[in-house]
């Protein structure tokens, strides 16, 4: 599991089988878990040189998600 040296989001993890994406943030107890998300998002998160902006402009707001 990647763990991001971020402001806000401390890792971030991705299942291919499920589509699924689980993001940890730092201020955060709970995980949260994004349905659906190509393969290409989490890799263009794993590039990102802001992880957090990168999550602003591409995740949020964009998959339904569950908090762990």
């Amino acid at each position: 599991m990647p763990a991001f040296q971020d402001s806000a989001i401390s890792q971030a993890e991705y299942d291919n089988e499920t589509h699924q994406l689980q993001v940890w943030f730092r201020d955060s107890a709970a995980n949260y878990t994004y349905e659906s998300v190509p393969i290409s998002i989490f890799e263009n998160l794993l590039s990102a040189v802001s992880k957090s902006r990168y999550f602003e402009l591409n995740i949020r707001g964009r998959y339904s998600y569950m908090r762990g």
